[in-house]
């Protein structure tokens, strides 16, 4: 009898995930950018794991203790912002799922648009029902000002 309740159980916990890991993965990044959209840095953080892990590409992990007073920073120097995220290549074993993705983020400032384009490698981890970014090594990133 018990083997057949956990049975269910586990069926549950996988389901309340959705049924296919990459939209759901792709449901997160695009509702990481519509936060950003909307400078909203608690929205921005909410799809990351705890003791989420950021390193830069030269492979230097950056403190996670600044990271809301760097994002609140960048955010608030805009008089808008807009992201588009693509995943470039996705794949799952399980419970982790690793993404490449562009980020193309775009920041309203006084008198110019900011572009940023940065390609990323993400770790993903199915935690508690909920798929949240583990760890992001960026791959590379490239900026450009361009006037009004």
């Amino acid at each position: 009898m018990w083997p057949g309740k956990i049975a269910i159980v586990w069926a549950v916990l996988f389901a309340t995930a959705g049924a296919d890991p990459r939209s759901d993965i792709a449901a997160a990044y695009g509702r990481s950018s519509r936060a950003m959209a909307l400078k909203y840095v608690d929205g921005i953080l909410s799809i990351r794991a705890p003791g989420y892990q950021l390193f830069d590409t030269d492979g230097v992990m950056r403190d996670n203790s600044v990271e809301r007073s760097r994002l609140a920073f960048f955010l608030g120097s805009g008089l808008r912002v807009e992201e588009d995220t693509q995943i470039l290549t996705f794949q799952q074993e399980g419970t982790v799922a690793r993404a490449k993705v562009r980020y193309q983020t775009r920041l309203l400032q006084k008198e110019r648009w900011l572009h940023l384009e940065t390609v990323c490698q993400d770790e993903w981890a199915l935690l508690g029902g909920r798929w949240l970014l583990r760890r992001t090594k960026m791959v590379s990133q490239d900026a450009a000002n361009k006037p009004l």
